[in-house]
């Protein structure tokens, strides 16, 4: 089992793994930050932090509640807030494209 904590004061709303990459996960908090984890760069360190702004003082704090990973188009992830917004991410090419090693790191990962 492991254990993933990206910032203090957030709580994980939601996780959904990249189905193109198996190492490549995405996390979204109650504060709208989005946090991207790959476990051939770091198994405990996201490699990615993406923090919500608000572009007005008089908007409120966004919670991120949903993350999709588009299935045709690799490099684009939709995170989805409590107020009904959408918000979508381009990801480099490293996280979207799949690595010799992903499966040998993954299983390592699993027998720790």
């Amino acid at each position: 089992m492991a254990s993933f904590e990206p910032c203090f004061g957030e709580y994980i709303n939601c996780v959904a793994w990249s189905p193109f990459r198996p190492t490549v996960f995405a996390a979204c908090s109650n504060a709208g930050s989005l946090y991207i984890y790959d476990l051939t760069q770091s198994k405990q360190k996201c490699i990615e932090a993406i923090k919500h702004e608000n572009s007005s003082i008089s908007v409120k704090l966004r919670s991120a509640q949903q993350i999709h990973f588009n299935p045709k188009q690799r490099n684009l992830v939709a995170v989805g807030y409590d107020d009904k917004f959408v918000r979508v991410y381009k990801l480099s090419k490293n996280l979207a494209n799949k690595t010799k090693n992903d499966r040998a790191v993954l299983m390592s990962f699993l027998a720790e």
